[in-house]
């Protein structure tokens, strides 16, 4: 039984809690600018600087840690660092100190996504779509949740997250100290129980896949991230200086692209188990799906006049709001269904998961910041088209159809 990993559950927790983490710094950010006097932008950049860099320096490590069957004490390690960081963050005030928690809790963060990806990438292989879309539905489920513990712990959200990593990371130690390695972790892990040594493992380890496969892969991801992350950092934003309304129709903007981003990523955990689609076609069809929505944005946008500061403009509310449902459905599941389709032509390498983790996080913080300078929907069509362009560009790599023969 198991996967010979130790962490396989645990790597569906902490999903769960990283958009919990999210979740309570978007809630709470503004506060700790103003009690630190450090900009909030600036804590996000600080927080995606550590997020960005922690791949390319511990991707190596995660992966020799995870083929040497130390996946608990990796997880052990990251659970109580960012543990100890929640519970230190709302204590403090320094400007130079908030700083570098920040930095940690990315770094740290990171961290867990690379040990997260390498075991789910490590154990499934060519069948990693259903615990990929199961882990990305799991995230969804701890956005929708994270407001909520706000609401309920305003005062002492960092304080219940840091119980819920220490307490995870504390089981994993016990489990260890306990019982010491899984039982065949290494056929499990390895897929032989021939393999004697570490170094014997090591070409299969560094073997990954080809270099124009991982770059159509790492460019279609790249513009996905930007598109999930811009518009859902700056829906509202969008509502309320583009189109003028005010800030109880604004919030309907982003609460309708969270619901139905998270939804579908439910949905699709359905769709994969009962119907027989290859990863790479819902890419196929999802990356048309967005365009289609940013597209239809834009002209709907551009046909808005703008009102006054007495008279709030009359918008097509219901024509917008299925505009940014039709984006939100289309990005849902690209995370998962790309990793998914780049695992058909075999297992990333370590280095390879750190740069997909750096692709992430790089269009993550494009997302962040690009539409400051350019209009939403603009933005939303650019990224939309290069994201079109690129997979039907490796169509060859990522076949729209479903080869029944190679799948078996």
């Amino acid at each position: 039984m198991g996967y010979g990993t130790g962490v396989h559950k645990t790597t569906f927790a902490v999903s769960l809690l990283r958009a919990m983490v999210t979740g309570v710094f978007g809630a709470s950010g503004l506060y700790i600018a103003k009690r630190t006097g450090v900009p909030q932008h600036v804590l996000v950049g600080v927080r995606g600087l550590g997020v960005t860099v922690a791949p390319l320096l511990v991707s190596g490590i995660v992966g020799r840690l995870v083929w040497s069957g130390n996946s608990q004490l990796l997880g052990v390690l990251g659970l109580f660092l960012l543990s100890f960081i929640e519970a230190m963050l709302p204590q403090v005030v320094s400007h130079g100190l908030i700083i570098g928690v920040f930095f940690s809790m990315g770094f740290t963060m990171a961290l867990l996504d690379t040990m997260n990806v390498t075991v789910l990438t490590t154990v499934h292989g060519k069948h990693a779509t259903m615990p990929f879309s199961i882990f990305h539905a799991v995230y969804g489920v701890g956005g929708v949740l994270a407001p909520y513990l706000v609401v309920a712990t305003p005062r002492y959200c960092w304080e219940v997250l840091a119980v819920c990593h220490g307490t995870l990371g504390l089981v994993l130690l016990v489990k260890r100290l306990r019982h010491g390695k899984p039982n065949n972790w290494k056929e499990k892990i390895r897929g032989t129980t021939n393999v004697t040594s570490l170094e014997a493992g090591e070409p299969q380890l560094g073997a990954g896949i080809p270099f124009r496969v991982m770059a159509g892969g790492l460019s279609f991801i790249l513009f996905t991230e930007a598109i999930e992350n811009g518009m859902g950092s700056w829906a509202f934003s969008y509502a309320v200086t583009e189109l003028g309304q005010p800030p109880i129709v604004a919030a309907i903007f982003p609460a309708t692209f969270y619901f139905t981003f998270t939804s579908f990523r439910v949905l699709v955990v359905a769709l994969v188990w009962y119907v027989d689609i290859a990863p790479s076609t819902l890419v196929h069809i999802n990356a048309w799906v967005t365009l289609v929505g940013a597209v239809l944005l834009q002209v709907v946008s551009s046909g808005i006049t703008k009102g006054t500061e007495e008279e709030v403009p009359v918008i097509p509310l219901k024509l917008l709001l299925t505009c940014i449902s039709l984006i939100a459905i289309g990005v849902s599941s690209q995370v998962g269904m790309m990793q998914a389709s780049l695992q058909q032509h075999g297992k990333m390498s370590p280095q390879q998961l750190g740069y997909y983790s750096v692709s992430l996080n790089l269009g993550a913080t494009m997302g962040f910041w690009f539409p400051g300078v350019v209009s939403l929907p603009k933005a939303q069509c650019v990224w939309g088209a290069c994201a079109v362009c690129i997979i039907s560009a490796f169509v060859r790599d990522f076949p729209m159809r479903h080869n029944r023969h190679e799948a078996a």
